[in-house]
């Protein structure tokens, strides 16, 4: 701290006192006096007359001079020197000690000494007068306690400084505290005086009384300096030092005493010490204190880390100081000290910097070159594991053996990446110190490999070529240098692309190393490239000869039979070479296989038959020699033609592998070409062929049975057997169906078909619907006519036909059946309901089509209306149909509707092709239309006849009503129109004449001039001398023409209105245009405006409405004309029309009413007022008109039933209408007696009226017939039930209920109803028997999401005594879900395992295996296990377990609410604690060993989505992990789980399709690293490990998903924390909101954990480790 300093104290008389200034120590000694002898020089010769002053003696010297006289005094015998010598001794005492005393000496003394006493006495007092004076003083109470205080302290320091006299002095002091207690100068002179005295515990009093108020630092540390002094106590005085240093920083006494005392007493760490010296150092004045004291910081540390503010301090000296001895004292401590820290840390690890910087400051202060090599070798050493190549090759590790950098398989060895400024820096800087090393230490391999890296780093091909050259000479003949020109060989073939200059390097190198393999190998490589076939084969057969170790002769005999066979084409070369192979290496089954390949492709057959017999003995798994099995029956069958070895060899295969299918069929097209039908049959058994289906195989079976053998009874029996397997088979269903129809068992096979589920498809149930009526029917034909079985058939056949055709109204066969039964029973009016039901859902002609067979039918029944409404609705669907026009104009004729009978003769001629048929047609339109008064009908009268005639000229009877036309007067023709009609085929002249003067006439009437005199002349052509046609030509020619009748207006008919709605109807429905509409609408306003009741218009607007895109314009006609219409039939059909068409209920309501009203009968109208009432949700109006419309149906017909199942349905829902309810129920089953929804309507009424026994009763037969499990299940159920109710009936309440609980065990209401039932009977024991399935149905439905804490709960209970631990495990479960609804804690909460119970149970492998998850094998485990030794070193370069990526904990995070289980669990593992951390990575669950103590480390989405139960989950599956061993392996993401594993196979040189990773970089770093830090004595089990799972198919982030499942499992085991667990695995897929049960049922899981706690493998291991 700085301020203002302090002014210093003052004595009495107000002079600054100096109280930093500690006086000076006075050394007494003790013994005998001494004697004048013994004196110093400095006595002699002594002249006695000087004063004693005029000597310059200490003190202590006085009075040794004192003692010394006296002595001799006593000693002398003269008296006269001895009253000298006294008198002198007087004097000393007096004037220089300050004694009285020395009065009597001096009295006693010679007078010459007194003399020179006085002559002293004259020029100074002496001292004793001082001593008395001061004395006088300080006695004298009458003075101020100050003042005599002061003159203590003077009298005291006078007599120490005079005398030396310490002793006075102390009581001087002693005597001035007593005056003024406090007195600074007093204490510290005493103080001063105890210490000399050594008087220690004075001393330390006073010290301590003092020192605390003492406000100076550096005064307050000189007085702790001095307690340290005078304390014996080791602790006590550190603690002073200490205080003292704290006080003065800066005092060196105290930080050099208090390194001292640590140093002797050995109480501080080294750390602590070396921070003193580090201080020391820094308080130095000169810099080799300052190197001294940091050389000693550096060496106590040991082998502790040097401190960052130690290496400051280093760096700051270095850079001031120029004393290079100095220096290299220092920078040699401090580079022995990183060196040991760079040892005791992981090969590999990035090197110190700092020690780097050290060694490159010592190097130049070495004068010895070698020594400054070993220097910079490890400069270059840790440069060069700061550079990518180390992470390739490890030169730090390097055994003395050459690599080949082919080796590696590393591309950037052949393609660098170019390299950075700073890179290629760093890389020269490194190449400079190699090359030195390399001059000084050629002896160093390490430094020649590495050189050669670096040059092929830095792109100096040259160089490097040069550098491996130089190195190869250096070295002596034999394997070194074969291996160093390898490695140039290498160099020439990879990178300068020379292959003939590497071929010559590569001899060079099998020259010096014949034997050499990898010399081989190299050579025979570059042949390869070289295409030099011949030479590279040559190559590798030496190879082979040379070659000692089993693996590589056989490498080399392999690529020997590859180059055989692919390049040389040397079949005999590769087949022996193969064969030598198989003969060297027994092992080796790849080479077979290869062998038989060849000898397959190349045919030859009995060196492949050979062959595969050696694979079948030697393969161990019979998978593969079941299929080298096969292939050498094929061989033998084929090639050979050795039926019967063959058929041994597939016999034999079939016994090692059963249902394998190669094998099966080759049996089976030798047991048919040989005719051994029995044997085929036997390979469809089940004990054949176990891994098909049976009811497969009983299907296959009945088919050979069926076409092979044609035993139909028998295919029968094994289609039956298919069927009873599995029900659900659909071809086995099928085929016996066939059979069983065809055989003639038609009841069974309609039972067959009828058992079967609904299919769910309409297509597929209308037709199944159909083919029941098929075999009803046929059933029916079978039994004895008029029979009540034949007619019951046949109402199954009907009823049959009815279901598909309401599944699929137009299913046509169903349709035509239905119809032939109903007309070969002569039953029209079902025949009639079923047409008007098909007519609903038809549409167009089909629809047509069916509403013409009902008018047909109406008309047989002398229903003329029905039969009209039909045709009318049937021609507008099919408007131009000529046959139904005829029919609809024959029924108008007989029901003598003149007004539209015209219309439909008009309309029919418009579509028929026959002109005679369509000329009579209008003649007879045209004789009906002259009948009426009306002058618009003559006109389109005249209009037909004309166009009869058009049709068929000289049609007579148009000729007929023409002439009387034409005589009328008021004839509406025009004479134009009219000649042009009377055109025949004259006979004769004269009768063309007569034509032709008729025809004249006409046109001179019409006022036609020209075309009169054209018919007059022709007249006279054909009879020259005709009379008239003379007197006519005048006529005309003259111009007397006739008066023709004046134009008349005429208005139109209401047919010729019809005909051009009809045509702009057609026009409207063709284009769609709105405006050809609005005219035919026009048109149609037109006639309905004369006539309401048209019904041709009516239903023109009909049709019109379905055919325009907006029928709205339509339905506004037909409805303005509803409420003119009287008609009853009309109003019926145009009502029920409108009704259909409304868009709101209310409207169709009202026309549907007024339909009702009109015609009380009509079925239609009445359906449409039940579907708006219900619509509406009018429920008693929709009922009773329900009544209504079943009182015109037969109780037994099929409408009527479904409607009054209907009905019943609605009435039952109010109690005041159950009555009328259950007498419609009694209808309907007295009618359709086996009908299931009757039955079940039917119970359900009797058990709401109270009538349960005889509602059990009706459900038991719908159980009869029931096949659905679940629908079975429900009627047990209820049917228990209902007779649980029932006093009497519990036994058949049991049976039906436990027949419940067979079908369902998971069904908590079955199961409670069970229980109730076997307490109400005293059978409570027998509840243990359906435990098992309750159990396995209850663990379906969690693995589905369907989580029920109930049924839970139910499990509890039914559990409680069979199986205690199960019930207890239930409780838990339950107790996690619903915490909140849970009476105190079950037993069991929160109890973890125990150290010993987990040892026991990973000891056992039973157990072990009950822990692994499926997906999980146990070489899988033993994989990951072998991985993680790896992992101290390489955990950090993984996501989420680096240190970079760690995050500070959330500030909300309460990590203390989970510290004390976690400490609890850690204990289990011989943990202490851990440290909490976050990551930024996500869904991190790991515990790493990071410091001092190992650290949680969760992903900082974990922290702040979870809660404390989930991170106590988390802890305790982090732990779970480690447990398992593999902490932090099995902590990586799932790729790089993959990674690792794909790397492993990589390590072990093992084939996997796992290590087709697509980062092929990754995958190729994390193989070499894994290679370098996998421990050698876990090689061994990772290569097993891997050989064992060479073949096993590694899905991706499948074995992630499989050991999360494991830990876990793990997890809940060891900490018995089932909804931590539980909630850590719902965080880690991602749900984090609501509650624990709505996260289970959305994780996974969380779901499987749920179904293995209550598992009887989780139970066993519970049981285990408690």
């Amino acid at each position: 701290m700085t301020g203002p300093r302090k002014p210093l104290p003052l004595d009495e008389c107000g002079r600054p006192l100096d109280l930093g200034a500690a006086p000076a120590e006075r050394v007494t000694g003790s013994g005998p006096p001494p004697s004048l002898l013994d004196l110093p020089d400095a006595f002699w010769p002594l002249d006695l007359p000087l004063a004693p002053g005029a000597l310059a003696l200490p003190a202590v010297d006085w009075w040794l001079l004192a003692d010394v006289l006296a002595a001799e005094a006593a000693r002398e015998q003269s008296p006269d020197l001895r009253a000298a010598l006294t008198g002198e001794t007087g004097r000393v005492q007096r004037e220089r000690l300050g004694l009285v005393e020395g009065d009597e000496a001096l009295t006693n003394g010679s007078p010459a000494v007194r003399q020179a006493a006085a002559a002293v006495v004259t020029v100074r007092a002496d001292l004793a007068t001082e001593l008395t004076e001061l004395f006088q003083e300080a006695s004298d109470d009458s003075h101020p306690a100050p003042m005599r205080a002061a003159a203590w302290i003077e009298h005291g320091q006078r007599i120490e400084d005079a005398t030396g006299d310490v002793g006075r002095a102390y009581a001087s002091y002693q005597a001035a505290l007593l005056a003024v207690p406090d007195h600074p100068i007093a204490v510290a002179l005493a103080v001063d005086a105890a210490i000399l005295l050594k008087r220690h515990a004075d001393a330390q009093r006073l010290l301590s009384t003092n020192v605390r108020k003492i406000d100076m630092a550096s005064l307050r540390s000189a007085r702790r300096l001095d307690l340290a002094h005078v304390t014996d106590d080791p602790r006590q005085r550190r603690s002073y030092l200490e205080l003292a240093h704290t006080d003065d920083p800066n005092n060196a006494t105290a930080l050099r005493r208090l390194i001292r005392t640590i140093r002797h007493d050995g109480g501080g760490t080294p750390t602590a010490l070396s921070e003193l010296y580090r201080r020391l150092a820094g308080l130095a004045e000169d810099p080799i204190t300052a190197a001294t004291a940091l050389q000693l910081a550096v060496v106590v540390l040991g082998s502790e880390p040097v401190p960052a503010p130690l290496l400051a301090d280093v760096r700051a000296w270095l850079d001031r100081s120029t004393d290079e001895s100095a220096a290299q004292g220092l920078l040699d401590a401090l580079a022995y000290a990183l060196a040991g820290q760079a040892l005791a840390r992981h090969p590999g690890h990035e090197p110190d910097p700092n020690y780097l910087e050290i060694l490159a400051r010592l190097a130049p202060l070495l004068d010895d070159t070698r020594e400054q090599a070993i220097v910079r070798e490890q400069i270059a050493r840790m440069r060069w594991l700061a550079t990518p190549l180390a992470a390739r090759q490890s030169a730090m590790s390097d055994d003395g053996t050459l690599r080949r950098l082919q080796d590696t398989g590393d591309d950037d060895i052949l393609q660098p990446d170019p390299l950075t400024d700073d890179e290629a820096a760093a890389y020269r800087l490194l190449e400079v110190d190699l090359r030195f090393v390399r001059t000084h230490l050629p002896e160093q391999r390490w430094v020649w490999q590495a050189l050669a890296d670096i040059l092929r780093a830095t792109g100096d091909i040259a160089g490097l070529v040069s550098h491996l050259t130089e190195w190869a000479q250096h070295q002596p003949h034999g394997a070194e240098r074969a291996a160093i020109l390898v490695r140039l060989g290498f160099v020439h073939e990879e990178l300068e692309r020379n292959l003939p200059r590497a071929a010559e390097v590569y001899e060079l190198a099998v020259a010096e190393d014949p034997r050499s393999a990898h010399c081989l190998r190299a050579l025979g490589s570059v042949y390869e490239k070289m295409r030099r076939w011949a030479q590279a084969a040559a190559t590798l057969q030496r190879q082979a000869r040379e070659s000692s170790e089993g693996s590589e002769r056989l490498a080399a005999l392999r690529r020997i039979a590859a180059i055989a066979e692919n390049e040389l084409h040397d079949v005999d070369l590769a087949i022996a070479t193969l064969q030598e192979i198989a003969q060297l290496d027994q092992d080796d089954v790849l080479a077979l296989y290869q062998l038989a390949g060849l000898c397959r492709t190349h045919g030859r057959t009995p060196v492949l038959i050979g062959t595969l017999q050696l694979l079948v003995d030697r393969l161990e798994e019979n998978t593969a020699r079941t299929a080298i099995l096969v292939e050498l029956g094929e061989a033998q069958e084929f090639h050979l033609k050795q039926r019967a070895a063959a058929r041994e060899a597939y016999e034999r295969a079939l016994s090692l592998s059963p249902g394998y299918t190669p094998a099966l069929r080759a049996l089976a097209r030798i047991y048919r070409d040989s005719g051994d039908l029995d044997d085929l049959l036997r390979l469809h058994e089940p004990e054949v062929d176990p891994t098909s289906d049976p009811a497969v195989l009983a299907l296959k079976a009945g088919r050979i049975c069926f076409e092979e053998v044609g035993d139909m009874d028998r295919a029968i029996d094994y289609l039956g057997r298919a069927y009873r397997l599995n029900p659900d088979l659909v071809p086995a269903r099928e085929a016996l169906l066939q059979l069983l129809s065809a055989n003639g068992r038609v009841r069974d096979a309609y039972d067959l078909l009828r058992a079967q589920d609904l299919p769910h498809s309409p297509a597929l149930l209308a037709d199944y619907h159909y083919r029941l009526g098929l075999l009803a029917e046929t059933l029916a034909r079978k039994d004895e006519p008029e029979s009540e079985t034949a007619f019951v058939d046949e109402d199954r056949a009907l009823q049959h036909y009815r279901a598909a055709l309401a599944v699929q109204p137009q299913h046509g066969l169903a349709s035509e059946r239905a119809r032939r039964l109903l007309v070969a029973n002569r039953d029209v009016p079902n025949l009639v309901r079923l047409l008007e039901d098909q007519s609903q859902h038809l549409t167009g002609p089909a629809r047509a089509g069916v509403l013409v067979h009902l008018a047909r039918l109406h008309l047989a029944e002398r229903n003329l209306d029905e039969a009209r409404r039909n045709y009318e609705e049937a021609i507008e669907h099919t408007p131009d149909d000529a046959i139904l026009l005829r029919e609809y104009k024959n029924l108008l004729r007989k029901v003598g509707d003149t007004e539209s009978l015209p219309n439909q003769r008009l309309r029919l001629a418009r579509v028929s092709e026959d002109t005679h048929y369509k000329a009579t047609l209008l003649v007879e339109s045209a004789e009906v239309l002259l009948r009426s008064a009306a002058p618009e009908d003559r006109e389109f009268a005249a209009n037909a006849i004309l166009g009869a005639l058009r049709e068929d000229p000289g049609n007579p009877y148009a000729v007929r009503l023409l002439e009387g036309l034409l005589s009328d007067p008021n004839n509406p023709l025009a004479m134009t129109d009219a000649v042009g009609a009377r055109a025949v085929r004259a006979q004769s002249d004269g009768e063309r004449a007569i034509f032709y003067l008729e025809s004249a006439e006409l046109l001179e009437q019409a006022g036609a001039v020209n075309e009169a005199q054209r018919a007059y002349r022709a007249a006279l052509r054909a009879m020259p001398s005709l009379a008239p046609a003379e007197l006519g030509l005048q006529r005309v020619s003259s111009g007397a023409a006739r008066e023709s009748a004046a134009p008349k207006t005429k208005a139109v008919s209401v047919h010729t209105l019809m005909a051009e709605a009809r045509d702009a109807a057609v026009r409207a429905g063709n284009t769609g245009k709105p405006a050809d509409a609005e005219v035919a609408l026009g048109l149609l306003g037109q006639i309905l405006g004369r006539d309401p009741h048209y019904r041709d218009a009516i239903g023109l607007a009909r049709a019109l409405a379905s055919q325009l895109p907006e029928p709205k314009p339509a339905l506004d006609l037909l409805r303005t004309v509803f409420g003119r219409i009287s008609d009853a039939g009309l109003r019926y059909e145009l009502g029920v029309y409108l009704g259909e068409q409304s868009p709101r209920d209310e409207d169709a309501l009202a026309y549907f009413t007024v339909a009702a009203q009109a015609r009380p009968d009509g079925k239609q109208a009445l359906r449409g007022l039940v579907r708006c009432y219900q619509q509406l949700g009018k429920e008693a109006e929709s009922a009773r008109v329900m009544e209504q419309l079943l009182a015109l149906y037969d109780p037994a017909d099929p409408s009527a039933v479904d409607l009054r199942l209907i009905l019943a349905g609605y009435l039952a829902r109010a109690p005041e209408t159950l009555a009328r309810a259950l007498e419609h129920g009694r209808i309907v089953l007295a009618s359709r007696g086996d009908d299931p929804r009757a039955i079940t309507l039917m119970a359900g009424l009797l058990e709401r009226t109270g009538q349960p026994a005889e509602a059990a009763e009706l459900l038991d037969r719908l159980c009869a017939r029931e096949r659905d499990p679940d629908r079975l299940h429900e009627l047990y159920f209820r049917r228990a039930s209902l007779l649980a109710e029932v006093p009497g009936r519990e036994a058949q309440a049991l049976a039906a209920v436990e027949r419940a609980a067979e079908l369902g065990p998971g069904n908590r209401t079955t199961i409670l109803l069970l229980t109730r039932l076997l307490e109400r009977l005293g059978q409570t024991e027998r509840v243990s028997t359906f435990l098992e399935p309750i159990r396995l149905a209850m663990l379906g439905g969690i693995g589905r999401g369907a989580l029920n804490p109930s049924d839970i709960r139910l499990l509890a209970e039914v559990a409680n005594r069979p199986n205690p631990g199960l019930a207890q495990m239930a409780r838990l479960l339950v107790h996690a879900l619903e915490p909140g609804e849970s009476i105190g804690l079950p037993d069991g909460f929160m109890r973890p395992a125990s150290a010993q119970g987990l040892q026991a149970a990973f000891a056992t492998p039973a157990l072990r295996q009950l822990l692994f998850a499926p997906g999980e094998l146990p070489d899988i485990n033993d994989l990951l296990t072998c991985v993680e030794t790896a992992m101290d070193r390489m955990f950090p370069e993984f996501t989420g377990l680096n240190g970079d990526e760690t995050v500070p904990v959330p500030p909300n995070v309460d990590t203390g609410a989970i510290r004390n289980n976690l400490q609890q669990w850690c204990r289990l593992l011989g943990i202490e604690d851990m440290a909490m951390r976050a990551t930024s990575i996500n869904n991190t669950v790991a515990v790493l060993d990071e410091g001092e103590e190992p650290t949680f480390r969760l992903g900082v989405n974990l922290w702040l989505r979870g809660d404390p139960i989930s991170w106590r989950g988390l802890g305790a599956l982090a732990l779970a992990r480690r447990a398992l061993g593999g902490g932090r392996v099995r902590s990586l993401v799932p790729v790089e789980l993959d990674l690792m594993i794909a790397a492993s196979f990589e390590v072990t040189k093992v084939f996997n399709a796992i290590t087709a990773d697509p980062d092929a970089r990754r995958l190729r770093d994390v193989a070499n690293n894994l290679g370098k830090n996998l421990p050698r004595r876990q090689r061994r089990p990772l290569l097993r490990v891997c050989q064992a799972l060479s073949s096993h198919h590694f899905e991706p982030a499948a074995t992630a998903r499989a050991t999360l499942t494991t830990d876990l499992r793990m997890a809940l085991l060891l900490s018995g924390d089932v909804a931590g667990v539980l909630s850590a695995a719902c965080l880690l897929d991602g749900f984090a909101n609501g509650n624990i049960k709505q996260r289970i049922v959305l994780s996974r899981n969380a779901q499987d954990l749920c179904v293995w706690m209550l598992s009887d493998a989780y139970l066993a291991l519970r049981k285990a480790v408690s």
